[in-house]
């Protein structure tokens, strides 16, 4: 068989997978929990899976700001557990309501954009351990400079060697 046939994956297959909570909108005493994965293949293709329908400007975070050749977004699956919560409106949709954006939701306002940023965490996450450049990490900067601090400890590795930066001073 000739050689092109059989391709070699310079990267491993990376996944991350989280349960996010949530508050239900109509009655805060109650939660919604989202099981979500992200999907990193040979660093060119990356998969968000969701469950529910998130409206399509939340699809567009994705597809914009993934930052790979291929960015690919499943919508209707379940990938790590949690609840199905519906419709996923983004916060404008949210505020103005009309289908799938008011009483057709279950999820508090201003999930959508959380599970999209969860997303690209993860997708960063498994993406900078192999970083050649600073944009990667850059990212990672930022994500941690806005408040998220629920990076892995390899991120953390690889931002201490690269950069001298270490989150070690300012954790609870």
């Amino acid at each position: 068989m000739p050689s092109h046939c059989h391709p070699t994956n310079r990267y491993p297959i990376q996944f991350k997978s989280d349960t996010l909570k949530f508050a239900e909108r109509w009655d805060k005493t109650k939660s919604v929990e989202v099981g979500i994965s992200t999907v990193l293949i040979n660093r060119e293709i990356a998969i968000a899976a969701t469950p529910g329908e998130p409206m399509h400007k939340l699809q567009r975070i994705w597809k914009e700001q993934a930052d790979v050749p291929v960015p690919l977004f499943y919508g209707y699956t379940y990938s790590s557990g949690g609840v199905w919560p519906g419709y996923i409106p983004d916060l404008k949709s949210a505020a103005y309501g009309g289908y799938g954006a008011d009483a057709s939701t279950r999820i508090e306002v201003g999930a959508g954009e959380q599970i999209m940023q969860r997303h690209l965490i993860q997708l960063y996450d498994c993406s900078a351990c192999g970083a050649t450049s600073r944009g990667g990490l850059e990212v990672a900067f930022s994500i941690w400079d806005i408040g998220l601090r629920n990076t892995s400890p390899a991120l953390c590795l690889v931002c201490e060697k690269v950069y001298g930066y270490s989150n070690r001073a300012v954790e609870e």
